[in-house]
């Protein structure tokens, strides 16, 4: 019976009535590569709101931009051109939104040193220049 319950951590296996908690005890890696949508004004660049970009659940609007990403240039300026009329219609006259991939440093970007380590833009468009 002990053994029974013990092989989750005999078989690295997360399973009832133990668990071995992987979301806190394995490693993680260094970097995050992040597919993500940013409003870009002059030197401030901010993340748009998920619910400007596709849908107010997160994990969604994950999707919809890994599909955009993946779908190529013209999914991603399809994308673009959405999120950049809901900005305008939402007050934001000026700016351009970017959809790209980005990736970190994790200790680094938590340490305050937010620039990426490596970027790829997927689309840039203006928001005063969106169609509603």
């Amino acid at each position: 019976m002990l053994v029974a319950i013990a092989s989750p951590l005999i078989d690295d296996v997360d399973g009832f009535p133990l668990s071995t908690f992987p979301m806190f005890s394995k490693a993680r890696p260094e970097e995050l590569t992040l597919a993500h949508v940013v409003l870009v004004d002059g030197d401030r660049r901010e993340p748009v709101a998920p619910g400007l970009v596709f849908s107010s659940e997160v994990l969604q609007t994950k999707v919809a931009i890994a599909r955009a990403v993946s779908g190529g240039p013209k999914a991603a300026s399809d994308l673009c051109q959405k999120v950049a009329a809901r900005l305008r219609a939402e007050g934001h006259g000026r700016g351009s939104v970017e959809v790209r991939t980005d990736r970190y440093h994790v200790l680094t970007y938590v340490e305050g040193n937010e620039a990426p380590i490596k970027s790829k833009l997927h689309a840039r468009c203006d928001v005063a220049g969106a169609m509603p």
